[in-house]
């Protein structure tokens, strides 16, 4: 009777790791799947016309300083400004956020929006940072800021340098 037992154990051990890794492949094949969705919902937001329009219309502002730029483009004296300004920061926090959680990785993110994430901090940054000290919202794009050292990391680890091109400068052109 021992004799049928041994083998009965050995191929039920054999089914149950077998399921395992079934489950363990299935897992990594929905996970990537899940990321690369979330690279073309990011992908298909920044490249089509409308988010063309507003990375353009975002970084051709100009400002001479904070109270400036609060003049012309505050949520109460633009609030059009300001809702195209929010969702378009929003969503790079939003990315931001992801980043730091794993659920996409730092390289895809600078294949593929790199430029626009970086410019745009480097050309929002001193507005960010006025902003988090007038309205005591310390953590006021906090994701987004993450995300940008993730990417100066990874722009330094390819041998890149990033900087705001001149014709995005906030300083008005005369």
């Amino acid at each position: 009777m021992a004799s049928y037992e041994f083998p009965a154990l050995i191929i039920t051990g054999l089914g149950l790791s077998a399921s395992i890794l079934y489950y363990s492949f299935t897992i990594q094949s929905q996970n990537k799947t899940r990321r690369l969705q979330i690279v073309k919902d990011i992908w298909d937001w920044i490249s089509d016309e409308e988010g063309y329009q507003k990375f353009i219309q975002l970084m051709t502002m100009t400002w001479s300083n904070y109270e400036d730029f609060n003049e012309k483009y505050g949520s109460i004296t633009n609030a059009d400004n300001y809702a195209t300004r929010f969702s378009v920061w929003n969503k790079i926090n939003g990315l931001g956020y992801m980043v730091k959680e794993g659920v996409i990785d730092v390289e895809t993110v600078y294949d593929h929006s790199a430029g626009r994430v970086l410019w745009m901090w480097l050309k929002y940054e001193p507005i960010i940072v006025e902003a988090r000290k007038e309205y005591s919202i310390g953590y006021l794009f906090k994701w987004w800021e993450y995300l940008v050292g993730e990417l100066m990391k990874e722009a330094e680890k390819r041998g890149e340098h990033i900087t705001l091109p001149p014709i995005f400068s906030s300083t008005p052109r005369t």
